[in-house]
């Protein structure tokens, strides 16, 4: 059993702030992974011409939708552009939180360490004394 300290509460303040960082590192990563795919779509849809032979009106129709397919895939690139740039900022909290988190950790380990070495030697020395009056009185 370990014995409980005051950074106890720390801990679990640490650790809670820290699960916060991993779950918004997670939303981020699922958001770049969408956007990425959305990218991916556009771009596939730029790439089809569905220009045939036609009337001039059609293949001026195509050519605006062609337009509007660039412009959509130029603004799916810079919504990736943007999720990479959230994803590294949240990689950045959570290691900053983690870091933080295992700094505690360690301490109230070390503290624990402690505690425990006191109690150690505390016992030890109570069976001495009982040693010691043992031997006076056998």
């Amino acid at each position: 059993m370990k014995p409980a300290t005051r950074l106890d509460v720390v801990i679990k303040l640490r650790e809670r702030d820290e699960e916060r960082t991993r779950l918004h590192l997670a939303e981020s990563e699922r958001a770049l992974k969408a956007a990425a795919a959305e990218a991916a779509a556009a771009h596939e849809r730029t790439r089809t011409d569905g220009r045939r032979s036609g009337s001039a009106a059609e293949w001026m129709l195509l050519d605006a939708a062609h337009g509007r397919a660039r412009e959509d895939a130029a603004n799916a690139d810079q919504a990736v552009a943007a999720a990479d740039k959230k994803l590294s900022a949240s990689r950045n909290q959570y290691k900053s939180a983690y870091q933080r988190a295992e700094t505690i950790r360690r301490i109230a380990d070390a503290r624990r360490a402690e505690i425990i070495a006191e109690a150690e030697t505390k016992e030890r020395k109570e069976l001495d004394e009982v040693g010691v009056l043992r031997y006076a009185l056998g």
